[in-house]
C-alpha cells in the first residue's frame, strides 16, 4: 500500500525585509492551507506518523529552514508508488532572469517565486528539489499563487552567472549558494540575472505535476477576507471529490474562475505522466 505524505504552506504576509517594498495581505492564504490539510489530505488517508507527515506551516512558522527541513524530511522517507502532496498558498512574484532560459516564450527572461515568511523560494529549487528525491514516488503540487503555472527548465545550480544587478550595482561571477544568499537578503528581491545553462536539467525519478491557479504571466485572485478561502483554492474543495483525473479537475475549476473572470487554472504536466495525469485527484 502506498503511503502519502502532505504538507501544506500559507503565508498571509512574508516579512517585507525580504521582498521589495510591503505586499498586501494575501487574505486566506493560512485558512487554505489548513483546509487542504484536513478537506483533502487527511480525508484521503494521508495520516500523521512519525512527526514527517501532514506538515501544516502557516505565516510565522512557514520559514525557509522549517520548510527546508519539512521536505528534506518527507524526501528521505518516500518510496517507489508513495505520493507527496505539496500545497502552496501566498504571493507568487515574478523575477528576472536570463533571456531565453524561461519555459514559455511569453516568459522567457524571468522566474517564479513564491513568497515564505522569510525567504523568496523560485522555480529551480522546487526542480532541484524534486531531482533530489532518487526513487518513481509521485508528487502533485498545487499552487494558489501568482505567477505560478510553470517550472523553469534551467536549475540553479547548472547556471553560470555572468552577473547580477541591482540598483545600479554590479556583482560578478557568484556561486549558486551566493546567488541564495543574495536572494534571501533585503535588498536581493528585485534583480536582473544574466546568465547561461551550462547542462540541461537532467531527468527526474519522480513523476511530478502542477496544478496553479494561474498561468506564469498571470495574477490570481484572493480572497476578500482572512475569513474566507481564495477562489481557486474555494473551486478546488468543492469539486475535487467529483473529479475522475486531474485533469478534469483542473477543466472544473477553469470554468469557475472563468465565470468570475479570474485567471484560468493551469495543469502543468510537463514532468508527469499520462497515468498520474488521469488518476483520481490525490489518491494514494
Amino acid at each position: 500500500m502506498p503511503t502519502g505524505y502532505s504538507l501544506h504552506i500559507g503565508v498571509t504576509n512574508p516579512d517585507s525585509r525580504y521582498v521589495s517594498g510591503r505586499l498586501p495581505p494575501a487574505f486566506g492564504c493560512d485558512l487554505a492551507a489548513r483546509r487542504m490539510c484536513e478537506e483533502v489530505a487527511q480525508v484521503m488517508g494521508f495520516q500523521p506518523n512519525d512527526g514527517c507527515r501532514n506538515a501544516v506551516l502557516v505565516n510565522d512558522e512557514a520559514t525557509g529552514e522549517a520548510v527546508h527541513e519539512r521536505l528534506a524530511d518527507i524526501a528521505s522517507n518516500l518510496r517507489d508508488g508513495d505520493i507527496f502532496f505539496f500545497s502552496f498558498a501566498g504571493h507568487g512574484v515574478r523575477i528576472d532572469n536570463a533571456p531565453g532560459i524561461g519555459e514559455d516564450a511569453r516568459t522567457k527572461g524571468h522566474n517564479q517565486g513564491f513568497c515564505l515568511r522569510n525567504k523568496l523560494w523560485i522555480d529551480d529549487e522546487f526542480y532541484e528539489y524534486l531531482a533530489s528525491i532518487k526513487c518513481k514516488a509521485r508528487v502533485i503540487f498545487v499552487a494558489q499563487a501568482c505567477f505560478s503555472g510553470s517550472l523553469a527548465t534551467v536549475s540553479a545550480s547548472h547556471v553560470q552567472l555572468e552577473s547580477i544587478r541591482t540598483r545600479g550595482q554590479a556583482l560578478s561571477a557568484l556561486d549558486t549558494t551566493e546567488i541564495r544568499q543574495w536572494l534571501a537578503s533585503p535588498q536581493g528581491w528585485r534583480f536582473d540575472v544574466l546568465s547561461q545553462p551550462r547542462t540541461p536539467r537532467g531527468p527526474l525519478s519522480v513523476d511530478a505535476l502542477l496544478l496553479a491557479a494561474c498561468q506564469d504571466d498571470q495574477v490570481t485572485i484572493g480572497a476578500a477576507s482572512a475569513k474566507e478561502l481564495p477562489p481557486f483554492t474555494s473551486a478546488l474543495l468543492e469539486n475535487w471529490r467529483a473529479s475522475q483525473s486531474y485533469a478534469e479537475l483542473c477543466t472544473i475549476i477553469s470554468e469557475r474562475l472563468e465565470r468570475r473572470s479570474i485567471s484560468k487554472a493551469v495543469l502543468n504536466c510537463k514532468l508527469a505522466s499520462q497515468r498520474f495525469v488521469h488518476q483520481k485527484p490525490f489518491t494514494l
